[in-house]
């Protein structure tokens, strides 16, 4: 098992089994958990290049490559697939990927897990999502790949009038570039399928999507921090909790009210209690079942050892953008946003998690 002293967020323990490297797995969740929020690998790549983070006795590149490696390794969700490479040649020892020349094994459990397999199967899923991407445009394709884009707005601006999305296009006039977003019907076909969509100056873009934060915030601010918390909860891995227990209690309490009021009209009609039983039984179930997931929610709270470290990392991020409520960050529109509508006279419809929608002028 000495292998694993060359991966990042392990080392050889003293039995010579596997141990977890808390600095360095820390940076492993760190890179998973900001890919689940909508992080490119260039992205995470960059930010972690940009520290000049040295690991002791590791060759730690932080390359795109390697980010890409370690969101595929299973070995950080605990397991081992054996056999992943086969020899061609006994003498020279030379081995190649197994591609179905040998059986290859799967051992789950073998060592100490970084990232909880279904966090793993998560960012294997959107990996997938991201690869699987195809360009909805024969002639231009939304990035250069045609897959997955590095900005955000890419996957969620729409045109109100024919319904393609916008694509992100460099205008170059007298030396001087400017960087527009365009409807992609209407590059592909003019006029023909599409009269109407305006052409989007990227910086005037941004200004509106900030301005459409800023004003669900103060439109509803409970909303909007319940849905920024969800977003980063789910982003990092973090599923319930105590705001979601507090919601069920809240829910058990009223149904217990519920049942008191029943019997105290039971009493004043002069009515049998016996002839609510039906309903009484119905209540009595679903608070049950209420009970039941509260004490599944804090089972699962008392076995995520990382459970207060990550409700501190929401509680950060929020904080963080509370200073910085004027930048644009693709992150977070990547986080809240569904949709955003680009209408012909400059209105943008902005489309949040859950279904609030904000109206915004484009030349505000």
């Amino acid at each position: 098992m000495y292998i694993y002293g060359k991966w990042l967020g392990y080392k050889k323990g003293v039995d010579g089994e596997p141990e977890i490297v808390p600095e360095e797995a820390a940076i492993v969740e760190r890179i998973y958990y900001g890919y689940l929020a909508g992080k490119t690998t260039q992205m995470i790549s960059d930010e972690l290049r940009a520290e000049n983070i040295v690991i002791p006795g590791k060759k730690i590149s932080f390359s795109r490559a390697m980010i890409i490696s370690i969101l595929k390794n299973e070995r950080y969700s605990g397991d081992c697939i054996l056999q992943k490479t086969v020899t061609v040649d006994c003498i020279s020892k030379t081995r190649k990927k197994n591609n179905g020349e040998a059986p290859m094994y799967l051992v789950e459990n073998c060592h100490p897990a970084i990232i909880k397999r279904e966090d793993f199967n998560k960012v294997q899923e959107e990996m997938a999502r991201r690869l699987s991407r195809t360009p909805l445009s024969p002639q231009n394709t939304l990035t250069m790949s045609g897959k997955y884009s590095k900005y955000a707005l890419t996957d969620v601006l729409i045109c109100a009038e024919c319904g393609s999305r916008y694509k992100r296009c460099t205008w170059a006039k007298n030396g001087k570039k400017r960087i527009v977003w365009r409807c992609v019907s209407r590059l592909d076909n003019g006029t023909k399928f599409c009269n109407n969509s305006p052409t989007v100056d990227e910086e005037t873009l941004k200004r509106a999507v900030i301005r459409a934060l800023n004003k669900f915030n103060a439109e509803d601010e409970s909303t909007y921090l319940m849905l920024m918390k969800a977003t980063i909860g789910d982003a990092i891995g973090l599923n319930g909790g105590s705001d979601e227990i507090d919601l069920l209690e809240r829910r058990i309490e009223a149904l217990n009210r519920k049942m008191l009021n029943m019997v105290t009209e039971s009493v004043q009609s002069g009515d049998d209690v016996e002839s609510h039983e039906a309903d009484f039984k119905e209540t009595a179930d679903t608070i049950e079942q209420l009970q039941k997931r509260i004490s599944a929610v804090r089972d699962s709270i008392s076995k995520d050892k990382s459970y207060k470290s990550r409700l501190t990392e929401i509680q950060r991020i929020i904080d963080e953008r509370s200073h910085h409520i004027n930048q644009y960050d693709d992150s977070v529109v990547r986080q809240m946003i569904e949709c955003i509508k680009v209408y012909h006279d400059g209105k943008l419809e902005v489309i949040f998690g859950g279904g609030y929608t904000v109206e915004v002028q484009m030349d505000e």
